[in-house]
């Protein structure tokens, strides 16, 4: 059965500078940043990564998922999804999005 390792450090980035960050992490950030999420998910066989947000299948795979300029319709909740043979895993980010 897959496993992601995920975090649950709160990350405030309110820098012009891009962000990386691992799954699980609450996500508080500015208007216009890129984002990277990361889903470190291992398993034998190695697992497929899918990305929702809320309830919608997003249209990328693997293990990052970039958005390259936040804005406040990008704000919600963003899950990876590691599948293989022997099951299932998720985890899940809040992305809060301040500024106009």
């Amino acid at each position: 059965r897959p496993v992601i390792i995920s975090h649950s450090d709160a990350i405030v980035w309110y820098k012009a500078d891009p962000l990386s960050a691992t799954i699980g992490s609450p996500i508080r950030t500015l208007v216009g940043t890129r984002i990277t999420l990361t889903c470190p998910a291992t398993g034998s066989p190695t697992p497929t990564v899918s990305w929702k947000k809320g309830v919608e299948t997003l249209n990328q795979t693997g293990l990052y998922l970039t958005i390259d300029a936040v804005g406040s319709d990008d704000a919600g909740i963003y899950t990876c999804v590691a599948t293989n043979i022997a099951g299932s895993a998720e985890a899940s980010s809040d992305i809060a999005v301040e500024g106009t």
